[in-house]
């Protein structure tokens, strides 16, 4: 009997039944079906979080180098390219990336250049070549400085108004929102008045680059062959004494994925329209 006993152990213990296997694959199944879109989650969130790090580094850079020298970094990257127009290798079309808007000419606007180069300290800035190989170096000859009234500095700016005609409106929007909160119409998001919004990459040829920041970032999640550094965000206004102020809003990266997140999850927030409605109490009163 007890020969018998070990005999049926033996054999039982060489591998599972079918039925077990059938068991064991189900389960896999399962557990599978939970983890693959959680893993989805999971890269996206890793990236917005390397996006906004890498982000809020660079903008307290940004802020440490003007608490240190009482300016921002001059020679910062212009996002215009050498024959004046929008450097296209800062946004991603197929991916709707960072929306340059149209390019300010400092001699044609150098009431705001003016505030620009002297409170802000940005009277130079670095221009981008086209056919250059790497996305993210500038050209090689001498930064754009501008004359005392502006003239041969431009700049690109972010104008949700400017691109209501294209795919970029809705992250302009976005970005415009991020940097002014305070919006009277949050579906007619506007720039206040009297306020320009500066977007400049803080490229390797930037001043503070070799004294508070050891090397430009860039983003790794960035398209292969576009620009990749973080971008910063000016407000450029009269200020309250009419002598001009330059205030930094943000920093994003060039695909918005450190704004992207922030902006998802307050979309996501927003409460549908079969969760309820807010209905005024009327003037008569009752029940």
């Amino acid at each position: 009997m007890a020969r018998f006993v070990r005999s049926r152990l033996s054999v039982r213990s060489q591998g599972f039944t079918l039925l077990e296997l059938i068991i064991v694959l189900v389960v896999l199944a399962a557990l599978a079906a939970l983890v693959i879109p959680t893993l989805g989650f999971v890269r996206d969130q890793a990236k917005y979080a390397t996006a906004a790090a890498g982000a809020a580094e660079v903008l307290n850079n940004l802020e440490l180098y003007k608490s240190a020298t009482g300016n921002y970094p001059a020679r910062l990257d212009s996002l215009v390219n050498t024959s004046g127009s929008a450097y296209s290798k800062a946004y991603v079309a197929s991916t709707g990336g960072f929306p340059l808007g149209p390019i300010v000419d400092g001699g044609s606007d150098s009431k705001y250049t003016y505030y620009y180069m002297s409170n802000g300290g940005l009277p130079s800035l670095v221009n981008h070549d086209e056919a250059a190989t790497d996305p993210n170096a500038s050209t090689a000859s001498t930064p754009v400085v501008a004359t005392s009234a502006g003239e041969g500095l431009k700049y690109a700016t972010v104008d949700p108004t400017a691109l209501a005609s294209s795919t970029y409106a809705a992250k302009a929007r976005d970005i415009v929102r991020t940097c002014y909160p305070n919006q009277v119409d949050q579906t007619n998001v506007r720039i206040p008045d009297g306020h320009t919004l500066v977007a400049l990459g803080v490229g390797s040829r930037a001043s503070n680059v070799g004294s508070t920041l050891t090397s430009a970032p860039t983003w790794p999640g960035a398209s292969q062959g576009k620009y990749s550094r973080y971008i910063a965000l000016f407000d450029v206004s009269a200020g309250p004494t009419g002598r001009g102020r330059v205030a930094l809003k943000a920093v994003v990266d060039t695909e918005f994925g450190s704004i992207a997140s922030n902006v998802k999850g307050f979309r996501d927030s927003i409460p549908n329209d079969d969760q309820g409605v807010y209905v005024a109490p009327t003037s008569t009163g009752g029940p």
